[in-house]
Order: structure tokens, then C-alpha cells, then sequence
């Protein structure tokens, strides 16, 4: 019941287009250990310590902490290693390293739609 509530709620904001755009928001202090960073649509968890150096490059390239506890909003997750790969790498190739595993989120994103999209009579 409350599942068809929200649902309701919703296309009812959609058709009056209440929505909002949500601010960034502030960058905040260095997220703990096991807890959720966000860039856009992309998520990570942070599964090592970080120092404060990595962690105001990441926020200077758009990451913020995940603040709410029940974040219902869809992500795509960067793989578990994704942290320890940027934590080790040198400082001058963060940003080739982060590009590159940014685009591969977007291929794997990319090829995720296409096959879920219905294929039509008599197409291969």
C-alpha cells in the first residue's frame, strides 16, 4: 500500500513538475570507512582509509559523502577495488585513472540499456 502511495505521489509531482534540482552539496569532512561517496549518477564505497589529500581531489572532481541513511535514488557502483586502485596510484595520473574508470561506467551503463531495450519482429 504505502508502495502504491509513493508511486502516485510521484507522478503526481512529475505531472505538476514539482520537482527540484538539488544543490551540490558541501564537501564536508572525510567520509569513514565502509560508507558511500557519490559523483552524479556514479557511487563508491569507500572500503579503505583515505588520507585528506585524496579526499579533497575527489571532492575538488565532484564526490560527496551519501549523508541520507535510505538513499532511494539509482546508482551505478564503481567496483570495490576502484578506491584502492586511485589510493595507490601516483598523483599525477589520478586524473588518467579516474577518466578512465568513469568512462568505463558509462560504457558498462550504455551497453546495460541497449540490451534491455525490446527488440523488435524480425530483428537479429
Amino acid at each position: 500500500m504505502k508502495m502504491i502511495y509513493e508511486k502516485f505521489r510521484d507522478g503526481i509531482r512529475n505531472l505538476f513538475n514539482i520537482r527540484q534540482k538539488r544543490r551540490v552539496s558541501p564537501v564536508g569532512s572525510r567520509p569513514a570507512k565502509d560508507s558511500w561517496i557519490c559523483r552524479g549518477g556514479v557511487k563508491m564505497l569507500v572500503s579503505h582509509d583515505m588520507d585528506n589529500t585524496l579526499w579533497q581531489w575527489l571532492a575538488l572532481n565532484g564526490w560527496r559523502k551519501i549523508t541520507v541513511p535510505n538513499d532511494r535514488r539509482r546508482y551505478r557502483r564503481l567496483p570495490k577495488e576502484a578506491l584502492r586502485i586511485l589510493i595507490k596510484a601516483p598523483q599525477e595520473e589520478l586524473d588518467d585513472i579516474h577518466s578512465r574508470m568513469m568512462a568505463a561506467v558509462e560504457r558498462s551503463a550504455a551497453k546495460a540499456s541497449a540490451a534491455s531495450r525490446p527488440r523488435r519482429a524480425g530483428s537479429r
